[in-house]
Formats: structure tokens, sequence, C-alpha cells
């Protein structure tokens, strides 16, 4: 399979605040979809997770349009909004909650969320083990334009959450 640009889709950026960590999800969006369709959906998905997480602020968004490395900010109405309980930690902020699938071009999608505010006990959630991660599922599922792959189709996503620690936050805590 032939290898796409990185920008080939229309990208969201939210930036959301956990404690004094910055972190950003990136939401793969069809071509005319609008902020408030993006917003719609993270929120779904940032309500689903809302009792696993810590305590997170959504700082600022950000749009990138199709074939373009640029990204702009633009107004949204979910700036400012909180999510989840608890305050943030070294710990918390490098624990993320990963969710995968597959578009049927083959394409692989995969969204990241940080700050759990559990210790994870295996490294994979299935959606008979916790109501939530199929809540979270079906949040990422609903709707055609928002949470594609980079094909730029919607995926179909695996009946699990991955949970694991970030290098990249781990090294940044030591």
């Amino acid at each position: 399979m032939a290898p796409l640009n990185p920008n080939a889709t229309q990208r969201y950026f939210y930036d959301y605040v956990q404690g004094s960590v910055t972190h950003t999800i990136m939401m793969r969006c069809a071509p005319a979809a609008a902020v408030a369709v993006a917003d719609a959906a993270l929120v779904g998905l940032f309500n689903a997770l809302s009792a696993e997480i810590v305590a997170t602020t959504i700082s600022a968004v950000r749009v990138a349009a199709a074939g373009s490395d640029l990204a702009f900010p633009v107004a949204s109405a979910i700036v400012g909004n909180s999510y989840g309980t608890g305050a943030a930690s070294a710990a918390t902020s490098a624990r993320e909650l990963t969710f995968t699938g597959r578009s049927s071009d083959g394409r692989r999608a995969r969204i990241a969320v940080f700050g759990l505010n559990f210790a994870p006990t295996d490294y994979r959630i299935t959606t008979s083990e916790a109501a939530w991660v199929g809540t979270a599922l079906t949040a990422l599922a609903a709707g055609a334009s928002t949470f594609n792959s980079i094909g730029g189709l919607k995926p179909i996503w695996n009946g699990y959450a991955n949970v694991g620690l970030n290098d990249h936050w781990v090294k940044e805590a030591r």
C-alpha cells in the first residue's frame, strides 16, 4: 500500500491542559467538517472518558486544511470546557489510553488521550471489562465526518482500549 501524505485530510488539533502539562489530540475530518461538528465529536469522547481522566481543560483549537502543513487557530465553543477529576501529576501525564481501528481502505486510525487517573493493572481494557470503553468507542464511531483515518474514511474501531506509559512523558518526569 502506498503511503499517504500526513496532511492528506483536514485536521483539527485540540490542545488540552492537565495541571501544568499541555497535550494535543488530532482529529482527522472530512473536508467540509465544521468546527462545531468536530467540537461535538470531541465533547462526546471526553464525556465518555471523564471519570477516567484527571482534570482536563480544552485550551485551544487549530485547524489545518487538507494538503496544508499549516494549522491556524479557530474559534471553538468548547475552549475552556473541563472534563475529568483529580489532580494531574508526572505519573498521570505519562499514562495514555489509545484507541485503534482500520478503515475499509486498510488505513490505520489511532487516537490517544493522556492523563489517566488510575494505574493500569492490564495493558488492554475491553468493552466487557469496562462499560466506559464501549461508550468511548461509540463516541469515536459517531458521525461520518470526524475521527477518520489518514485515508479520510471512517474506521472500524477495535473493541478495546490500549493503556500504557508514553516514553516522552516518562523521560520528562525523570
